[in-house]
């Protein structure tokens, strides 16, 4: 029986013999399957987790792919919001069929969540490695209305500990400054290649200090306009200030996007 359903098989190439149209509604089935198992243990799983916490609500995850360059190794791409589909193992044809009507079911993709190590690193390195994971599937491009990026941030805890890995005192006069809109222009570049982008989310991390120049920004927002948000998230907490008042902090780099936009014409 195990044998059977070994997507090495033979018997899995005897879809390759039934016409395309029956050939989709198999493959769509077993899809929608793995979709719903998913939802389900993710479900029980925040079932679990709304009585531990007394919470009524829980949200089931999308589907979606997100795409993580990293600092060492290569980088990672996974797809969130479906269960096993043996399918994908059968042979190329197959994973390139099945694989398209996954990927059609997109409800985002997501990109970034780099964390850099030091103040003059270049992330453009690592985020060409996530282009090329994303570039390895076409029909993800084709399809994809959503994207969300997150863009480079320095935590100090984590730069403190390269130096130390490196039997180095890390730097007197360390600051969390870091040139956050170093991928933009590349960022822009790969962005022409989602063919149905209509929904472009791009998170700032909020830092200690007065708000960024947001101009770095204005190449996208001219690209795509009211299709494009700006979000802003908190910062790690071992890189909060006792003292600081996040909300209001977050309430400044909200008003200076808005502001940076009023001052170049942009609404």
């Amino acid at each position: 029986m195990v044998e059977k359903w070994d997507p090495r098989h033979a018997l899995f190439n005897v879809l390759q013999s039934f016409p395309g149209e029956i050939r989709n509604q198999i493959f769509e089935h077993c899809i929608q399957d793995a979709i719903e198992s998913a939802k389900t243990r993710r479900t029980d799983h925040l079932r679990l987790q709304a009585i531990s916490y007394r919470s009524s609500t829980s949200k089931v995850p999308s589907l979606n792919v997100s795409v993580f360059p990293r600092w060492h190794g290569p980088g990672v791409m996974c797809t969130n919001g479906i269960g096993p589909l043996p399918l994908l193992f059968a042979n190329k044809q197959i994973y390139g069929e099945v694989s398209s009507l996954v990927f059609s079911r997109l409800d985002s993709v997501s990109i970034g969540g780099y964390l850099v190590q030091r103040q003059d690193e270049d992330p453009n390195i690592r985020w060409a490695v996530g282009y090329s994971l994303l570039n390895r599937q076409p029909s993800l491009l084709n399809f994809s209305k959503k994207v969300k990026i997150q863009l480079p941030r320095l935590r100090k805890d984590l730069s403190h500990g390269y130096w130390a890995s490196l039997l180095h005192p890390a730097p007197s006069k360390f600051t969390s400054a870091y040139n956050t809109w170093a991928v933009v222009p590349g960022l822009e570049i790969f962005l022409r290649k989602f063919k149905q982008l209509s929904v472009l989310e791009v998170v700032l991390s909020i830092e200690e200090g007065e708000p960024p120049n947001f101009e770095g920004l204005l190449g996208l927002y001219d690209s795509y306009g009211k299709k494009m948000t700006v979000e802003f998230l908190l910062p790690h907490p071992l890189d909060r200030l006792r003292s600081a008042d996040w909300d209001d902090r977050m309430s400044l780099w909200s008003f200076a996007w808005e502001q940076c936009l009023r001052e170049n014409g942009k609404i």
